[in-house]
């Protein structure tokens, strides 16, 4: 048995309906600003191992965040499967790969994973064929393109040549978290579910689109989507 597991056999944590993973404060203030406009209530927060913030939006909708990486991602959401936690929610960004499957603005659900990371590979078998998705949605929104994604440890060792690579390997976007997610969710039986939106292009030349209108737009509109669906 793992320390982690120890440690919270004997002190388990109180777990909610679903538990919100947002790597980036931009995706995480806009469900807490959209929240408390149409709940007209104060939200709850409280920092959490001492590296992110966990917000407590109703019984049911827990969000935590931000933390860049699979790393991050992982040791921040694990505790929760352990204690019980069986739906696990997913908001960020990512990167197309091809400007043509999916354009800056657009919205992506992952159903296949492909980790280059190394976090992954606690989960699943370094030699294992990529992650595929096989759960129903949590969300209803319009408009969700359904992508292979690569996830990547650190953005800084992109290059066009690997976005090639990764790209004839079938991966639409790159990002840095869903992979380890998916695999360490599955241990759990847990539900897993990505929502990306598309902020800039990596093919020969990098479009960056992280503050376009659209973007803004689609960002705007998964929060609605999350928000439309546990507030009560």
């Amino acid at each position: 048995m793992r320390y982690i597991e120890t440690q919270l056999k004997e002190q388990p944590l109180e777990t909610p309906e679903i538990l919100c993973y947002c790597p980036t404060l931009r995706c995480k203030d806009a469900i807490v600003n959209l929240w408390r406009k149409k709940n007209g209530e104060k939200t709850y927060s409280k920092p959490f191992m001492g590296a992110t913030t966990l917000t407590k939006l109703s019984e049911k909708l827990w969000l935590i965040g931000p933390g860049i990486g699979s790393s991050a991602a992982c040791l921040f959401t694990e505790p929760f499967l352990i204690c019980g936690c069986k739906n696990i929610l997913f908001f960020g960004v990512c990167a197309s790969l091809d400007h043509n499957a999916l354009q800056i603005g657009d919205i992506c659900s992952p159903n296949q994973f492909i980790g280059s990371e190394s976090i992954a590979s606690y989960y699943q078998e370094i030699s294992s064929p990529p992650l595929t998705a096989s759960t129903s949605p949590l969300l209803k929104l319009a408009q969700v393109k359904q992508v292979a994604t690569w996830s990547t440890d650190i953005p800084n060792f992109e290059s066009p040549a690997k976005s090639r690579m990764m790209k004839e390997k079938g991966a639409i976007a790159v990002e840095m978290e869903t992979a380890a997610l998916f695999a360490m969710t599955r241990n759990y039986s847990c539900n897993f579910q990505a929502y990306l939106v598309a902020t800039d292009v990596l093919e020969e030349t990098w479009l960056r689109g992280f503050s376009s209108k659209a973007v803004e737009v689609s960002i705007s509109a998964v929060a609605e989507s999350i928000v439309s669906r546990f507030l009560v």
